[in-house]
């Protein structure tokens, strides 16, 4: 049985009222009204009403969405724009139902089709016309391309049915992204969208783009709190957006807390993110935040983090003797520990000693002696050939016949030939040195028959 429609049932309601009143003013008092008797509705009337019932909106048709997992990580490749997934995941919209269209559209603006994309949602619209998927994703696309007015007429036809439908709130808040100064409203939209519908698709990579504009718009104003709070936001929504990370990492150190600001960017770098001077900039930064603390041992560190990120000792200013000095202290306490049997210890501290002073040839030639006792002497040589060359560029005198310990470096690397050339190359530039009977002494050892 057919129940007639709200506006038709409304309309009968009142004219039926409007006559039970007129009889009761009838009855009311013994004084007949003068008003002629309301008659029932004609057919007419009747339909009229029917007509204009036809007329009114009528809500949107949704089906629930699948929750096949595959489906649901192509759901998350086309929002990041993970093209390189699609070709495995994209198979998968043929298990999606009513929503297929609506992510091969999706995969085709991704790719750049995004004429071929709209045509497909607008064929999917003649057999589900009250379904809001396709209005909604086709405004998108167009707010992706940049063609605002576009996606604006989209959600007003959409709005006309519904403005609290979490799609066309979706749809909505990623227009206004694009907007200039329209992030703040484009957030509060998809979070009133994902209130209505917690699981709603495609609205990760809008919010994290929300709160990092929004956020940027705080530290314009010197918001500090506010700028960090959308900076985690949007990271813990895309934490693979490089821009978002080092969003976070200014804010973190703009909040002093530049532990964490340098732990974001080492994360970065370790990814091959290329950050120019950004880390050791921040680094020497905290460095001396440290030290207004009176933490000097943290100041050390980011010094030495800084001095490792490139900076020169022009770059470093002051912090360079704070660096030599703790550089000096490492190679002593290195130099006590390896005399008491702690090999691997003191390499530690002789390798620590390096990153701070780069240039310390007593810090090499130690660490050099360690990698050797502990049977790596490819590392033992590649030091040695560094302080020869340091000694040789700086014209230095050295106290121990390093170009011995090279040669034999290397020959217990397996590399005898170049051990052969590091001795002749020796007599060569210094013919009659302190180390020359040593040096020969070790050619014919090298040269003899095995």
């Amino acid at each position: 049985m057919h129940h007639a429609s709200r506006p038709l049932r409304s309309a009968l309601l009142c004219t039926c009222l409007a006559a039970a009143l007129q009889a009761c003013d009838g009855e009311g008092g013994g004084q007949p009204s003068s008003a002629p008797a309301q008659q029932p509705p004609s057919a007419e009337a009747v339909a009229a009403a029917g007509t204009e019932a036809s007329k009114a909106p009528v809500g949107f048709e949704r089906s629930p969405r699948s929750s096949d997992p595959e489906l649901a990580r192509l759901r998350v490749a086309l929002d990041f724009g993970r093209a390189d997934e699609l070709a495995a995941l994209l198979p998968a919209a043929a298990r999606a139902g009513h929503e297929e269209p609506a992510l091969r559209a999706r995969a085709m603006a991704l790719a750049g089709r995004r004429i071929d994309a709209l045509r497909l949602l607008a064929e999917a619209r003649k057999t589900r016309p009250r379904d809001p998927e396709y209005g909604s994703t086709a405004a998108e696309i167009y707010a992706g391309a940049g063609a605002f007015e576009d996606a604006l007429r989209e959600i007003l036809e959409l709005e006309k049915v519904s403005k609290t439908e979490p799609l066309v709130l979706r749809a909505r808040g990623v227009a206004m992204l694009l907007k200039d100064g329209g992030a703040a409203q484009g957030l509060a939209l998809l979070e009133e969208a994902r209130r209505g519908e917690p699981e709603l698709p495609f609205t990760q990579r809008a919010l994290a783009q929300a709160h990092l504009l929004v956020g940027k718009e705080q530290a314009k104003k010197k918001d500090i709190p506010a700028a960090l709070r959308h900076a985690q936001a949007s990271v813990s929504f895309d934490a693979d957006d490089v821009d978002a990370e080092r969003f976070l990492s200014e804010c973190l150190a703009a909040s002093g807390r530049y532990v964490e600001a340098r732990a974001v960017l080492e994360a970065l770098s370790a990814r091959g993110v290329p950050l120019g001077a950004e880390l050791a900039l921040l680094s020497k930064n905290a460095g001396f935040h440290a030290l207004l603390r009176g933490a000097r041992d943290e100041a050390l560190d980011h010094f030495e983090a800084a001095r490792v990120a490139g900076l020169d000792d022009d770059a470093l200013g002051s912090a360079v003797e704070l660096l030599q000095e703790a550089a000096r202290a490492d190679v002593d306490a290195g130099v006590a520990l390896f005399t008491a049997g702690e090999t691997a210890k003191a390499a530690g501290l002789f390798d620590r000693a390096l990153r701070r002073d780069p240039g310390q040839l007593a810090a090499m030639n130690h660490l050099a002696v360690c990698h050797m006792k502990l049977k790596e002497p490819a590392k033992a040589a590649e030091l040695w050939r560094r302080v020869l060359s340091i000694s040789e560029t700086e014209q230095l005198e050295l106290p121990e016949p390093v170009h011995l310990n090279l040669a034999r470096a290397l020959q217990a690397a397996g590399d005898a030939a170049g051990a052969k050339l590091v001795l002749e190359v020796h007599l060569d530039r210094h013919p009659s040195g302190p180390w020359r009977a040593e040096t020969e002494a070790a050619l014919r050892q090298l040269d003899a028959p095995r």
